[in-house]
This record gives structure tokens, sequence and C-alpha cells, in this order.
């Protein structure tokens, strides 16, 4: 079992400020996030159509628990506001474009693609991502994983959609996972998901897992322009920005 951690934020958007967002999001990274031990392992915006709107949804790549500890320790020893004073003027601006939203650590398991490989695998540039979010019940989280990745990832691939990373939230009794998929292309996705809902096979895996599962979603995820996920390394300050 990997013992990478991650954290999966959702964000809330105010108005049209997601392309600010983005932008903002990738200069924090490049100016603070690499001190921390934190990388970004993806930034999307979430299709309206398919989720709230607007809305963000990252996930940062940590180490191990240590790590996270110390992530943590930095942030909020000694700072009375839980935020540390050197990212006030970061914080100020953030606020403009986002309201709050919410956050959950996770663990990875070994099937997960890191942020490094991202390129290497295909994956970065890839038109959609699936995310799901399941809630099982109490325990049953590498269960459920076990699962996805034995029987349900194998046909989806032959489908086209690829497992990017797969999920225990911590900190929840093993009661939920969290999935990221990536499909090529709109069209792919649009005749993969057809399958996932017609078919004898989606029917069967729908059916085999229900007794475990207790809520589940899915959203369509589109990468920001600077995200891994779209161009397979970590933002730097070269970039360009893509503010809308």
């Amino acid at each position: 079992m990997a013992e990478r951690i991650y954290l999966h934020e959702v964000i809330d958007i105010i108005l049209s400020g997601r392309a600010n967002y983005f932008d903002h999001m990738m200069k924090g990274l490049v100016d603070w996030g690499h001190d921390r031990g934190m990388r970004i392992h993806g930034i999307w915006g979430t299709l309206g159509s398919t989720a709230r709107w607007p809305e963000v949804i990252n996930i940062w790549e940590y180490g191990d628990w240590e790590n996270v500890a110390n992530i943590f320790a930095h942030e909020t020893r000694g700072h009375p506001g839980m935020q540390d004073p050197a990212l006030k003027e970061w914080w100020l601006i953030a606020q403009k474009y986002r309201s709050g939203g919410f956050d959950r650590l996770m663990q990875a398991r070994d099937c997960s693609i890191d942020a490094d490989d991202l390129g290497a695998r295909g994956i970065a540039g890839h038109d959609v991502f699936r995310h799901e979010i399941v809630g099982v019940q109490p325990g049953e989280a590498n269960t459920y994983l076990d699962r996805i990745e034995g029987e349900w990832a194998p046909y989806l691939k032959t489908l086209g959609i690829e497992l990017v990373g797969a999920y225990r939230t911590l900190l929840r009794d093993d009661s939920e996972a969290i999935l990221v998929w990536s499909c090529p292309t709109w069209e792919n996705w649009g005749e993969a998901e057809k399958a996932i809902d017609q078919s004898d096979q989606g029917k069967a895996w729908r059916a085999s897992v229900r007794p475990m599962v207790t809520n589940f979603r899915t959203d369509l995820m589109v990468s920001a322009p600077r995200s891994p996920t779209k161009t397979g390394r970590q933002p730097s300050r070269d970039d360009p920005p893509a503010v809308l």
C-alpha cells in the first residue's frame, strides 16, 4: 500500500472568477508550495452540467504522515488565525475568486499515477476526467478499491477510460473512496458513458457493489491550463498566464 498522502479540495468559486483562480492558484504553488513539500497533482474545473457551479477541484500531492504534520505545523503553530502570515497577501487575493470549500485527506493506492508520471503515461492533455466520490459501508473502502482495481478498471480501459487515481479518504473510518479517471476525447467519453450505463458489464458491476455502496456521484472535470494533468509537468514561473 502506497504511503503517499493527498489533499482533495472542492473550491466554491465566486461568479466568473474561475480562470483567475486557476492562475492565482498556480502562482501560489510556484511561489511557496514546493518549499512546503507540496506538489499539485491536478487542478480542474467541474462541468456545471454535472456538478455544483462554478467549482474547482484541486488534488495536492504530499509525502508521508510526517510531511503532512510538518506542513500543518508550519501553517498553524504560533499563528492565532491558523494562517501562515507569509501567505496573507495570497489569501487576500484568493478571496476575490472563492468563497469557501471542503477538504479531505486521502491515501493513494499503488495503482495511482503520481504527478511525475502523468506525461509519461499519456494522461496529460486528455479532454475529460471523471471524478467519483463513493460512500461505502464503514471499513469497506479498501475492499471497494480492490474490486475497482481488479474488476472495474480493466473493463473501463477497454472503453478508453484510464484509472488515474484511486484513494481512500482518511479520518473517515474507511467509509469513502475517491476515483479519478481520464478520457482522451469528449467523443470517447460519450461512447464509454453509454456502455457504462447500458452494457451487461455495467449493470452487473453496479448490482454487485450495491450492497457496500451508500452513496455515489460522478462529476466531469476539465484540466486548468497549467495543471500537470494538462501539461505533464509542475508549473513554473516561465509559464504564461491563461486568464480569460
